[in-house]
């Protein structure tokens, strides 16, 4: 962003775990930020910097104000996890789907220029045909979580074609890192973490041989901030690390980082959406942003543990 100092910055979802550190590497990248959302993680860890302002994406009165002379939309607002999705899809859709859709049209109609879209990377491809799993592989999702972003995806592709409008999709695979809750089992780090913290013992769905793709928060703002001002073919984009690690070694990680001896497994079925196997191919973006992730597994592990040990307390 050297050569846009002052671009403007809306970020729906700014308080959130992703949201936090992508206001916050904006604001290092010069960017003039604003954001959105239900409430910060902790105010003490958004940059002051930061507009901040708080709201539902269903009052369309609290954020239109926040899009007068924007450059770039991220929309990272949601209410849904994987498994939420799967409860009430008809919910989650009129939630997430509806009213991301009524933020796009009117930042189109408000002149923003670039819409970017935090997709997700571990359920867009569902039971992948190839592994790793480039951005042209077949995007069949198993869930409702990844039928709702790819719907997004392909609205914001419509709305590419017939309105103009720059977009950029970033299919991030499972982000980890500070600020990580591990609260309501969202998060596979985070809520092993928070149970070898607190001594309970950690719950596997499915076998403990799943692989999953984690990418370090740094990593992925890092890949969102480039997406502000990239000038290219693309509008699709995979952001994982391209290490496989298994359920097995995330628990076997933090038992050594922890050092509190074996933490008690229990194994429970898993559920018709998951997948074996998440791993997606980075090239893209390697190719045409010159990104590459820096943190590897066991630093980034090890800091995210270190957080998590410092804070747990604090978020009850």
């Amino acid at each position: 962003m050297e050569a846009q100092n002052q671009l403007k910055c809306a970020v729906f979802g700014g308080g959130g775990f992703i949201g936090t550190h992508l206001c916050n590497a904006l604001i290092g990248a010069g960017a003039e930020v604003r954001a959105f959302g239900r409430g910060h993680i902790d105010r003490g860890g958004m940059h002051p910097d930061v507009s901040w302002t708080t709201g539902e994406l269903s009052d369309m009165g609290a954020w239109l104000p926040l899009l007068n002379g924007v450059d770039v939309i991220y929309q990272l607002a949601s209410s849904s996890t994987p498994q939420t999705a799967e409860v009430d899809p008809a919910q989650d859709v009129a939630e997430n789907v509806v009213l991301a859709l009524r933020l796009f049209d009117a930042a189109i109609n408000c002149g923003v220029k670039r819409i970017i879209f935090l997709s997700s990377g571990g359920t867009i491809y569902g039971i992948p045909s190839r592994v790793p799993t480039d951005e042209d592989a077949p995007t069949r999702p198993i869930s409702a979580y990844g039928l709702q972003k790819l719907t997004l995806e392909h609205y914001l592709r419509h709305y590419q074609r017939r309105r103009g409008i720059d977009i950029i999709i970033f299919r991030v695979a499972n982000p980890y890192g500070p600020l990580q809750l591990g609260r309501k089992h969202q998060g596979v780090v985070p809520t092993f973490l928070r149970c070898a913290l607190t001594g309970q013992p950690i719950q596997i769905w499915g076998a403990d041989d799943v692989v999953r793709d984690f990418v370090y928060i740094e990593d992925v703002v890092d890949a969102l901030v480039l997406g502000a001002t990239y000038q290219g073919k693309y509008d699709t984009f995979n952001v994982g690390s391209g290490e496989r690690i298994s359920l097995r070694q995330v628990v076997n990680d933090i038992e050594a980082i922890i050092g509190r001896g074996s933490i008690p497994r229990v194994y429970i079925a898993a559920a018709p959406s998951a997948v074996p196997i998440s791993l997606l191919d980075c090239t893209r973006i390697r190719t045409e942003m010159h990104w590459s992730p820096k943190v590897n597994w066991s630093d980034g592990l090890q800091q995210t543990a270190r957080w998590m040990a410092a804070n747990i307390d604090r978020y009850k």
